[in-house]
């Protein structure tokens, strides 16, 4: 029989609150920072975005613990997604409430993974137009150039093909 004493006691509605606490506590830091770091690499001037070494070095940085900040967020939401239909199928008292508590959870979740999904389009989209638009224009230009010569060589040798026979023809 186990005492009041005995550290092998399960850990009270106390420790659980404190450890959901932590865990929501958590849960929202995450997001705000993915939110923080989506907003500053969206802020980031277009002429420290393209070109420089370093700051590409802190562009990739930032992009990267994006992405484990978010990974971190999908993680704890899962795993009290996960706890709430543990705790239904046992029936334990409470968790209507914290159905809709988790619910509301996942709702604030999306919003900044949403808003963080339309920052990354548009700045991927702006950057790949950024890297491609004068590579393009001047691959158009070099190829438009060599069209324009190679035409004026062939227009060139048929006058020359032409000047030729007429003169066969007049002797």
């Amino acid at each position: 029989m186990r005492g009041p004493s005995d550290a092998t006691t399960p850990p009270g509605p106390t420790t659980e609150g404190r450890r959901r606490r932590r865990e929501g506590w958590l849960i929202l830091a995450t997001a705000f920072a993915v939110v923080l770091f989506a907003v500053f690499e969206s802020r980031m001037p277009a002429y420290t975005r393209v070109g420089s070494t370093s700051s590409d070095a802190i562009l990739v940085a930032l992009i990267n613990l994006n992405l484990i900040l978010l990974v971190l967020l999908v993680f704890l939401v899962g795993r009290n997604i996960v706890k709430l239909i543990l705790d239904r199928r046992r029936g334990i008292l409470g968790s209507h409430l914290r159905t809709r508590l988790v619910v509301t959870f996942v709702a604030i979740a999306l919003l900044p993974a949403t808003l963080l999904f339309l920052v990354a389009l548009t700045f991927v989209g702006n950057s790949v137009e950024d890297w491609f638009k004068g590579q393009v224009e001047s691959a158009l230009e070099g190829s438009l150039e060599v069209a324009h010569a190679y035409y004026k060589d062939l227009a060139d040798t048929a006058l020359g093909f032409g000047r030729r026979g007429r003169s066969r023809s007049s002797a």
